[in-house]
């Protein structure tokens, strides 16, 4: 269904909605993560770099969908090899049916965006007070790359940057526009996020009335609702709402370190002019501010490095290998933990692969090898984690049921009770079906079951010389059991 935006004459076409395992060229089709008028993003698999990429689709039909996917890839060049912005790997085309796909492949970011954290993380404070200061770090240094690029990032949309080994990386290429593209003030029009945007952005007829001190105040809005009560921006409500409040409304007081309020309350005047003017600016009001926030911060770093301790004493390498890595964020010089990380890393990599094998061996049924990668898993963490325990409590129920059951087929096999005895090693062996000894019970009471409906059947038709193969059959089978049961 297509529609017309309320300003011209453009036409949206969406394109079509594709289904997991589906394929468009090499491409296996995953999850669709999000769908919007003019572009689907899906999980994909893509063989030929064996990782799954974001694919982002759009109908070729659609000629302001595909210019927006060109113009994305070509934007990309002024940003090659940026550890800031997302990796994109390449535009394709494909047919799906009667309809005609253009797609632009990205990195993938299996942990969301980080807008899906502080929807995750609105009750737990503590965590975005303690991730957010290094977040504040990466968004300024990020806000530094792109204006010494001569690009603009007309708004901080929290939905725009990808969390990526626990970094921030933008997404959405496109919004690193000139200002006079985004001049919009229809809110079905306007490709901006409202929640983000300055008070000049609402009213500005000229892209000269914007600047660095625009992009400043919605930088400041990303960071107050990261460190807000409730993870969301300061105003809230519908387009006209929103702009009557970014004119004319103080945003709530925040429950941080005066110094960083106060730079916050800065960047977040309703006057341009009042605020700090460039990024320059930004990091010296920063630097200033009691909290250190670009600089080292030696209080959080002692608190990480005494949670660093505590988890290696209670013997969880994973934890510690990454508490490790976010003490060296904020004092990337400490040989003391580069050296510690260069021993974690091996091990908990090492941990990680064993846990995937578990997994694997988990999923397959495979109760034994289960166990056992688990012991290995424990012995090389130094320690069981709260996770490993559960998986144990796991594994250890479903052994004693699948034993109870085999015991039970034994005695049911010791009886001549052949159907009860299938019955029960079929639970058993449903249960731990890549064990042996139990994959060769029923094997055996299977053949046992059919050799006897076999000869009852002979016998019931009269056919002697069937019913006696049978019968003879029957007999060694039977002998076998018995030699296992008797064992």
């Amino acid at each position: 269904m297509s529609k017309r935006l309320a300003n011209n004459n453009i036409e949206i076409i969406p394109p079509p909605y594709l289904q997991a395992n589906d394929r468009l060229g090499r491409f296996v089709l995953g999850r669709r993560i999000s769908e919007g008028p003019l572009f689907h993003l899906y999980q994909a698999h893509d063989p030929l770099r064996d990782r799954d990429v974001c694919l982002k689709l759009a109908n070729a039909s659609c000629q302001l969908a595909r210019t927006f996917l060109e113009s994305e890839f070509r934007i990309t060049n002024m940003f090659a090899a940026c550890e800031n912005i997302i990796d994109v790997y390449g535009i394709h085309q494909f047919e799906y049916g009667p309809a005609q796909i253009t797609a632009l492949s990205t990195e993938y970011a299996p942990e969301g965006s980080l807008a899906d954290w502080l929807g995750n993380n609105r009750s737990n404070l503590d965590l975005r007070r303690l991730e957010g200061r290094r977040f504040l770090a990466e968004l300024v240094n990020f806000f530094d790359l792109i204006q010494s690029k001569g690009a603009f990032l007309p708004d901080f949309d929290p939905a725009n940057f990808m969390l990526i080994d626990g970094h921030l990386k933008l997404a959405n290429l496109m919004s690193l526009a000139d200002f006079s593209y985004l001049l919009s003030h229809h809110a079905e029009d306007s490709p901006r996020n409202p929640h983000y945007m300055a008070p000049e952005c609402f009213v500005a007829t000229e892209s000269t009335e914007l600047g660095l001190a625009s992009v400043i105040y919605s930088l400041a809005l990303l960071v107050h609702a990261i460190f807000s009560d409730n993870a969301r921006p300061p105003f809230e409500g519908s387009y006209e709402e929103l702009k009557e409040k970014h004119l004319f409304l103080e945003p709530p007081p925040l429950a941080i370190d005066p110094g960083l309020e106060k730079v916050i309350k800065r960047c977040l005047d309703k006057s341009a002019a009042k605020r700090p003017q460039d990024v320059d600016e930004l990091k010296e009001a920063l630097a200033d501010s009691s909290d250190g926030i670009v600089s080292e911060d030696e209080s959080e770093l002692s608190v990480l490095c005494t949670e660093l301790v505590d988890t290696m004493n209670q013997g969880n390498v994973q934890q510690a290998c990454i508490l490790c890595q976010k003490a060296l964020d904020r004092a990337p010089g400490r040989s003391d933990l580069l050296e510690l990380k260069w021993q974690l890393e091996p091990v908990a990599n090492q941990v990680c692969r064993y846990l995937e094998e578990l997994r694997m061996n988990i999923n397959q049924q495979n109760i034994n090898s289960s166990l056992e990668m688990l012991n290995r898993v424990v012995q090389l963490n130094g320690g069981a984690t709260e996770e490993m325990q559960n998986v144990a409590g796991l594994l250890g129920h479903r052994y004693a049921e699948c034993h109870k059951y085999a015991q039970h087929g034994q005695a049911a096999a010791a009886q001549q009770n052949w159907p009860l005895a299938l019955d029960y090693f079929e639970r058993a062996w449903q249960m731990n079906c890549c064990d042996l000894e139990l994959t060769n019970w029923r094997t055996l009471l299977s053949n046992i079951v059919e050799t006897k409906r076999g000869m009852e059947m002979s016998m019931q038709s009269s056919n002697e010389p069937s019913a006696l193969y049978f019968a003879e059959k029957l007999d060694g089978l039977i002998g076998g059991i018995n030699g296992s049961v008797s064992e």
